[in-house]
């Protein structure tokens, strides 16, 4: 049961491709914590107590490499648009955020750098009323998980369809 990391503990592990911190009690991440990964692939910090992902765009700027990022189970109440949306994520595939305490409306413009990669998105289980997409043509993510949310006004995609909308029914 980890509940705090600090930034010298990855520093000899340049070369690391999969990190596995899941099932643990970490609140937070120091931003400069996953400096030295910069051959980082997949990253899994689910069921954790995350709240927040603090450090904006420093927290993963070497991590140009990572496909997979699982933050499913924490607490999260927002998409952290400052940590997530930035350059160094622009390879990213899957951003698992299910379990999470997201609410009200969720503007995916926060993930602008990773929506030309990202192929799986997965915001179920939690209190999201209304996604909204972005402009045409900016979002191409292929699947987005919304089952077990409030869906009220539903997915807007100003203009775009999203490639497939998945588990919609029973929000």
């Amino acid at each position: 049961n980890i509940s705090t990391l600090s930034a010298p503990l990855f520093q000899s592990t340049t070369f690391l491709e999969h990190l596995n911190l899941s099932s643990n009690q970490l609140a937070w991440l120091e931003p400069s914590l996953l400096t030295a990964l910069a051959s980082l692939n997949v990253l899994d910090l689910s069921a954790n107590r995350i709240e927040q992902i603090a450090g904006g765009s420093d927290t993963f700027v070497a991590n140009t490499r990572l496909r997979a990022l699982n933050l499913r189970g924490n607490r999260l109440r927002e998409l952290p648009a400052a940590t997530l949306g930035v350059p160094a994520l622009a390879s990213l595939a899957t951003l698992e955020l299910a379990g999470n305490w997201l609410e009200g409306d969720v503007e995916l413009a926060a993930l602008k750098d990773a929506s030309e990669s990202m192929q799986w998105l997965d915001c179920s289980r939690n209190r999201i009323e209304r996604v909204v997409c972005g402009t045409p043509a900016f979002f191409a993510v292929r699947q987005i998980r919304l089952t077990g949310n409030r869906l009220e006004a539903g997915v807007v995609c100003r203009g775009q369809l999203v490639g497939a909308v998945v588990g919609v029914r029973g929000c």
